[in-house]
């Protein structure tokens, strides 16, 4: 299973490093997802607490025995760290979008600033 998630990890990071394999949201977002499922393995692993106790305080069914004060200071410490992560991918995706908008050819019928024959011919 940590194979698996060291792939998608690995698959999500090199779309991301590569601008012209992620443009769309839903890109930004499974790499987001790939990055949260590493993160609920990690916090797991360091709570020495199986992944479904995990998934349930994220969402919000807290198992029966609480967490520790130091498990609770691992799971701020790492819970930062992942949120600013996310936020460093999306914002290097959106100057990456940015860029990608600005570079983008302007097709040559808008450059145009008049109709022309062709633009009304019924061939199109």
């Amino acid at each position: 299973m940590k194979e698996a998630h060291t792939q998608q990890l690995a698959q999500a990071e090199a779309n991301f490093r590569n601008p012209e394999r992620m443009h769309s949201l839903g890109e930004l977002l499974d790499g987001t997802l790939v990055i949260k499922n590493m993160f609920i393995s990690q916090l797991a692993q360091e709570l020495e607490m199986p992944v479904e106790e995990i998934e349930g305080y994220i969402e919000n069914r807290p198992p029966a025995k609480p967490l520790t004060e130091t498990q609770l200071v691992k799971l701020v410490e790492m819970t930062s760290l992942a949120i600013e992560e996310i936020r460093r991918i999306a914002n290097e995706t959106v100057k990456r979008a940015e860029t990608h908008e600005k570079t983008k050819a302007v097709p040559a019928k808008s450059r145009r600033p008049y109709p022309t024959a062709t633009d009304y011919s019924p061939l199109r």
